[in-house]
This record gives C-alpha cells, structure tokens and sequence, in this order.
C-alpha cells in the first residue's frame, strides 16, 4: 500500500477570527475556507503552548512543553527524545523544512532544512540572498515596496513546491513543512493586502483598567507592572519591535483606537496574504494529481492577543491567543465535517505519523487519521497548555488557569462570558465546579512525563524498583490524556 504524502501549512501567530470559515464574516479568507469545505474543520483546537518556541518543539516532538522542556521562549528543548521526522526518515519518507523553525536544535532527519528568519531581521538565510539580488531589503516593515509574488511568504511556499516536485520526481513520498512568518510581526502586507480592509474585521475586546486586572505573575511576564509599562507600552517605546509596529501605546484615548484600528487591518490584510498562498501550494498539490494521496494539514502555533484584554502578546492562554485553526483535507480519504470536539498541537504530531502508518507509544496526543476517514470525533473533551510556572484547561463550557507561582486559579464560564472578561473562580456559585476543574488540571499536570525517558532508563533493581519497572513497561504516553478524560466525564 502506497505511503501517504503530507503538507503542513503553519503560520505564525493566525488568529481564528482570520478566517470566515471559523465565524467571521468580514474575514477574506477564500482559500482556508475552501479547504475547510473539502476537509475537517476542527473548531476546538488549542495549541499545547501559546507561543512560538514551546508550541513548535511539541509539535516535532510530540509531547508537551514540560516534558521537553521548553516551557518559553528563549529556553532550549531537550533534544535526546525521538522527533516525529526520526520515525518518518525510517520508513522511507523524503522530509521537507523551509521557512521559520523555532523547534530549536536542527533535525538531521530533515532531508531539506530551508530555514527562512524572522521578517525583521537580515540573517543571511536562503531569502536574503533571493531578495536582495531583486533589489529589495532582506528587513521587512510596513509601508512594504516589496511585490507580493517575491515576498517572504511567496518565497516559502515557491521553494516547499520545488521540493515536493523533487520527491514526485524521485518517487518517495514526503512530508513537507511550509512555515510562512506571516502573520506575525512585522505586520506589512504586500501589494493589494495593504488596503484590502477598510473597517474593522473583528470589535476590539477591551475596557478601561484591563492591565491592572490579569493576575500578577501573568502581568510580571507581559512586562505589564508600573515600573515596566513605559518601556513596552508608552510613548517613548523601546520595544524590538516598536519601529514596525503602528499601534504600541497604551489604550487610553481616541488616538490610541484609532492606530489599533489601523494596525489590525494590515494584521487581518496579512492573513488574507497568507491564504493567497495556501491557494497556492493547495493548486499545486492538485496539479501534480496527487492530491488524494496527500494529506493537507493547516494551523498556526498559537494566536495573539493584538490589545484585547489590554495588551499586545501572547504567552497567556485567553482564546486569542490559546486558540488555533485546525484543518485536515484529503479529498477521497476523509469525508467533510466540522469537529467539534478538543484537538491539540500533539495530536496533530500524532496524526502526521498516522497518515505515515506509524503509531509511536511516546506521543502524547491521539492519531486522528483513521478516525478523520471514519469520520469519527476527537476523544478528548478537553484541551490542556503549559507555559512557563502557568497551566490551563479547557472544556466545552468553562477554562481553568493557575499560576503556579502565586497559587491563583482563574476560571471562565465560556458560554455566560464568551469575551472572559470575569473570574468567577471565588464565586460561590462556581466553587464546585472550579475546584473540580482545578483538581483536574493540577493532576494532569502531575501525571505527565517523558514515556521515551521513563521506557529507555528504567532498568533492574529491589522489590520496588522492579514493581515500578512493571509498571511502566505497560504504560503508555496517552495514559494521562484518559485518566484526564475520564475527569472530565465523570464532572460533566
């Protein structure tokens, strides 16, 4: 039976509200759209880490942040574990990088490791020798002169066909991943995405006093504190990137509004450019006819908040910046649906490997694959993130937050408020419910750990070692996603 091809389109940082698909209407999103149409859209996806560095290692590993161990940016993961291009490299696939990694430590199963910087900054990668033999500056920002089908994106998604030409060429099949740095910061659109909205796309989330009100170790890491609000938000800005960013003060007045405004048209204009793009790369797979042998896989690593809730980040789990689209298309192998149970960044790793005909007892996330073919739902009726000393969970109906640092638990009741504007955890008529959840999460979080580490160090020794032993040769990553599960079903 012949392999499966793989495409994963991953942007950085793409909101779920850039997409009509995903609810908003005033979205110009033609080419996602179309994919959903023709494919699962998963409504409930959640990266396992709202930000780049910590989601992007998961998803090469396919476990989460503390167990690889990158837990923020700027920490290394730990590199001795399994990657899910190790086990595709073993059974013959011809494994595809280019564009932005952020996955730390290069992977030496990648056949080809195109890896393209970030927009803001010349780093004598692949499309700054490209750009600038066309006249062009490697460094990005807005007002952009550089023409949308020689632009960074245009670059990654020219140069990912190249190499899936090279292995239909060869017959091997691939895994290719097409990482676009759009839309994140810089927020410069190219060509007619400059201007293609003229109003709002989405109503900013925010009143008076929002900064002051997230818990304090939240505010620590946002550098949102007194001492450290000037720096970041004030009118004498230092942040990196404050020369490209048209909105970085703090919303106090008309002014303020009105650059927000200006600013989140070129972000949403960004992510329109992007699904030119996914137009693209869809058409080519068509073209070549391998489209029903090729599994399309579209998300992003996490979202931003863009000043909802007060602030211009992410590392926090608010569903701007915690939830991601997810889409699977396989025409002729999986049947269209809409998703409505949780999805996570793991298991996107772990359906990868499924399309590939590999289970791996290490992964931490569910094998959607044949459950996309069956048209069969998610089993999780949760979704759990870690970031540095701060965990979530998540359920159709309520979010939970802690902050391991100052012991404070949060907790959102998502229908009565959808915008989470209110922590309800010390309400009386949420106490039950909260704790339960909290419960939850705390052992969860307890429970997880390195399977791979565990499986390959356990080795001889006394009564109780060999008791231990026992137990965890029988174990497997997913044990402490069921045992969560089975929480949450027994709460509901």
């Amino acid at each position: 039976m012949a392999k499966s091809n793989i495409l994963l389109i991953m942007c950085d940082t793409f909101r779920c509200d850039a997409l009509k698909c995903m609810g908003n209407d005033r979205a110009h999103s033609p080419n996602i759209d179309k994919l959903a149409e023709e494919g699962v859209l998963c409504k409930e996806s959640y990266s396992v880490a709202p930000v780049c560095g910590p989601a992007r290692s998961s998803l090469v590993t396919g476990v989460y942040p503390h167990v690889h161990q990158a837990t923020e940016n700027g920490i290394t993961r730990r590199d001795a574990m399994p990657k899910i291009t190790d086990h595709l490299k073993r059974v013959g696939y011809r494994n595809i990088m280019v564009g932005i990694s952020d996955f730390g430590p290069k992977m030496e199963s990648f056949d080809v490791y195109d890896d393209i910087g970030h927009k803001s900054s010349a780093c004598g990668d692949s499309y700054q020798a490209y750009i600038e033999k066309k006249g062009y500056s490697r460094v990005s920002f807005h007002n952009n002169p550089i023409p949308k089908e020689l632009f960074i994106d245009a670059y990654i998604a020219d140069r990912t066909m190249e190499e899936i030409d090279r292995s239909v060429e060869v017959g091997k099949p691939f895994f290719a991943m097409c990482s676009m740095p759009s839309p994140h910061a810089p927020v410069d659109p190219p060509g007619e995405y400059k201007t293609l909205y003229k109003e709002a796309v989405s109503a900013l989330n925010f009143v008076e006093g929002d900064s002051e009100k997230h818990p304090k170790q939240l505010q620590e890491i946002l550098g949102l504190t007194d001492e450290e609000k000037m720096i970041v938000y004030g009118g004498k800005d230092k942040s990196p990137y404050a020369k490209y960013n048209e909105a970085q003060g703090v919303v106090m007045n008309k002014e303020d509004l009105a650059r927000i405004e200006v600013f989140k048209r070129l972000y949403y204009g960004s992510c329109a450019y992007c699904d030119e793009q996914v137009g693209r790369l869809v058409r080519h797979i068509d073209e070549l006819g391998i489209r029903e042998d090729t599994l399309i896989i579209f998300t992003s690593d996490h979202g931003q908040q863009y000043y909802d809730h007060g602030f211009n980040d992410k590392h926090n789990f608010y569903d701007a910046s915690w939830r991601v689209p997810l889409i699977f298309s396989m025409p002729g192998k999986i049947p269209p649906r809409v998703e409505e149970n949780f999805l996570s960044t793991v298991d996107v790793s772990a359906t990868i490997l499924g399309a590939a005909g590999i289970e791996s007892e290490y992964i931490q996330g569910y094998n959607m694959f044949h459950r996309l073919q069956l048209g069969e739902a998610s089993p999780r009726l949760c979704a759990t993130g870690t970031l540095y000393k701060h965990s979530a969970l998540v359920t159709k109906d309520y979010k939970v937050q802690y902050f391991f640092e100052d012991q404070e638990a949060w907790l959102f009741d998502r229908k009565r408020d959808p915008l989470e504007r209110c922590n309800c955890m010390n309400s009386p008529e949420y106490q039950a419910i909260g704790q339960k959840l909290l419960m939850a999460l705390l052992a969860w979080n307890s429970d997880i750990g390195d399977i791979h580490y565990l499986k390959t160090h356990s080795r001889k020794g006394g009564p109780v070692a060999t008791r231990v032993r026992a137990k965890i040769e029988v174990s497997t990553a997913l044990d402490a996603e069921n045992r969560l599960n089975a929480l949450i079903a027994k709460g509901r």
